[in-house]
């Protein structure tokens, strides 16, 4: 078991600092505590690898502040995300984080991973637990709990408040949404299968899972649904088509979608298939971005108990 407060991660130091201190004892993977109570300050995004077992104990609270790099990224996000390979057995408990203003502004082209915008994100994780998690403060852009390409996850506990959905979920199966309080302006929980380009990193089934004990609290202003759920339908890939942000097509073997300025509405005529292998490319003048390794024509949400 390691303390992370003994590698310099302190209520006492400067958000840079503490970003490397936590992100210097997570490394070791196995159990990492943080014992000490205080207000941490965090700047950088921490990566947490296979079979990490995160845990604050009470009276921990982390306050995000700007990156030094003046590219803020998530808070957490499993380090297989940015090369598409699986993490397995990651476990965060007891986490209470403020976002104090800060979202991630990593969208659009130029952006790591499209649709990736969360406080917590996890993508391509197996095995994942998130117990007894707080998230204050949402701003207009990130979710608090992001997951996608994931298989058996557990998130328990939880109270989330904010301006974003509380726990966005993509292609996935086997999940439990469980003991869960929520006071946000869009949806507390989203189980999108299909979404925009700019809000799902992924197109595909969320399947077999339940939901359970969760509370939509009253706010002043409100839109979205408790659970929103979406699915949806495309076409293959044909030449001439006409193609706008967002759009979905299957060719070569994936399932691409087009990542174009989101408000202006424009239309592109596609006269090249996509084929590459992964991340963004650009043909004929439109950037597409894979979003499954097969050709699949449809996706939604199926075996869910609420």
């Amino acid at each position: 078991m390691i303390n992370a407060n003994e590698y310099g991660f302190s209520p006492e130091n400067n958000a840079y600092k503490n970003s490397e201190a936590l992100q210097k004892a997570i490394d070791n993977g196995g159990v990492i505590e943080i014992t000490a109570s205080g207000i941490y300050k965090i700047s950088e995004q921490i990566e947490i690898g296979d079979n990490t077992k995160l845990v604050f104990r009470e009276g921990v609270i982390l306050q995000r502040e700007a990156s030094v790099t003046g590219i803020n990224g998530n808070a957490f996000i499993n380090k297989g995300a940015l090369k598409g390979e699986y993490n397995r057995n990651i476990e965060i408990i007891g986490l209470y984080l403020e976002c104090n203003g800060i979202e991630s502004n990593d969208f659009g082209v130029n952006s790591r991973i499209a649709g990736l915008r969360a406080q917590v994100a996890m993508i391509y994780v197996e095995d994942l637990i998130i117990d007894g998690f707080q998230c204050h403060g949402l701003l207009e852009k990130d979710y608090a709990i992001q997951v996608s390409a994931f298989k058996n996850i557990v998130l328990n506990d939880l109270y989330i408040t904010g301006n974003k959905d509380g726990v966005h979920l993509g292609w996935g199966d086997e999940f439990v949404i469980r003991n869960g309080k929520f006071r946000t302006f869009d949806d507390p929980i989203a189980l999108n299968a299909f979404d925009y380009a700019t809000s799902n990193t992924h197109v595909g089934w969320i399947e077999n899972g339940i939901i359970e004990n969760c509370v939509d609290l009253d706010d002043e202003s409100t839109t979205g649904f408790f659970c929103r759920i979406l699915g949806g339908a495309w076409c293959r890939w044909y030449k001439g088509m006409q193609v706008q942000h967002s759009d979905t097509v299957a060719v070569n073997g994936k399932t691409y979608r087009v990542l174009m300025n989101p408000k202006d509405g424009k239309l592109y005529t596609s006269h090249t298939p996509p084929g590459h292998e992964k991340g963004i490319a650009e043909y004929d003048g439109i950037n597409w971005v894979v979003v499954r390794n097969s050709e699949e024509l449809d996706c939604g949400c199926r075996n869910i108990i609420i």
